[in-house]
């Protein structure tokens, strides 16, 4: 079995964020809401909202494959977002 780790995202992320993210969530989207994947909205959503934080790069054999973010209050902690590319 490879080596599993997390490490933190930073902004040079961005760009396999917003791929994972396409990968592991446009289909659900077009499911869940019925109106299909808009690219440029997706695009524009995920470049103001952006922020690497949260965010811990799931890395497999070198390879990253997924990101886990959780935001903390002072009381507790809240998964955020779990996002793994589909082949993995």
């Amino acid at each position: 079995m490879p080596a599993c780790h997390i490490r933190q995202a930073t902004n040079a992320d961005a760009d396999f964020l917003h791929r994972l993210h396409v990968a592991a969530m446009r289909d659900f989207v077009a499911r869940v809401w019925g109106w299909g994947w808009d690219d440029v909205w997706q695009q524009r959503y995920f470049a103001a909202h952006f922020d690497p934080t949260h965010s811990r790069i799931v890395v497999v054999g070198g390879e990253d494959v997924g990101v886990i973010a959780v935001e903390w209050s002072r009381a507790d902690a809240c998964p955020a977002n779990i996002e793994i590319l589909p082949e993995y």
